[in-house]
């Protein structure tokens, strides 16, 4: 295993191995634990929403170059996952860029995914089993940073604005905050260099 720090902060993780494909996960270190008491509960999620909202044919890009992608926000982090076939590396590698770099947020994109999450609470609010997520550590940490649901609330989530999602990005989506971990191939590796 392979590990460097960019001149900007970046840091690079690859492991070389035979594979007929090449993983990728990129971490932005930040998640609902580090959301800063100033800001909305659920921001970082709201971000992940945001960050893909901004490129809407981001999963047919993707396919295109023979590849899936998922993303996920966690109590510490927020993870965007990516997995292609080696000889497409340097566009997807070039797709990421665009992803995680963008700080326009449309108002009309912003509402979209707003309802789209506030969907996603009464989903998880409806399903026992999905709930008990949250739940559980609600009773162990109470009203704290780790008690508090990843996704965020009805009231939190309605009072995030553009100007917030957009300071959150600029504050937040930084490549000394940020780790790229790529798994493939020797010829994978080497295209990064």
């Amino acid at each position: 295993m392979e590990y460097h720090v960019l001149d900007n902060g970046l840091r690079l993780i690859m492991n070389r191995t035979e594979a007929p494909t090449v993983g990728i996960a990129v971490g932005v270190g930040i998640g609902s634990i580090y959301e800063d008491k100033n800001m909305r509960g659920g921001i970082s999620h709201f971000a992940e929403h945001v960050v893909y909202r901004a490129h809407p044919n981001i999963d047919l890009e993707i396919e295109g170059l023979g590849g899936v992608s998922d993303a996920y926000t966690e109590r510490t982090l927020t993870m965007y996952l990516f997995e292609i076939i080696p000889s497409e590396l340097e566009n997807l590698l070039r797709l990421i860029y665009r992803l995680l770099s963008n700080r326009k947020i449309d108002s009309e994109d912003l509402e979209k995914e707003r309802q789209v999450i506030l969907s996603e609470i009464k989903m998880r609010n409806d399903d026992p089993g999905t709930l008990i997520y949250d739940l559980g550590p609600k009773s162990l940490f109470g009203d704290s940073d780790y008690g508090d649901p990843v996704i965020g609330t009805d009231e939190s989530v309605s009072s995030i604005m553009v100007k917030d999602l957009m300071d959150f990005l600029e504050s937040y989506y930084t490549p000394d905050n940020t780790v790229i971990s790529i798994w493939g191939g020797p010829i994978a590796c080497q295209l990064i260099r």
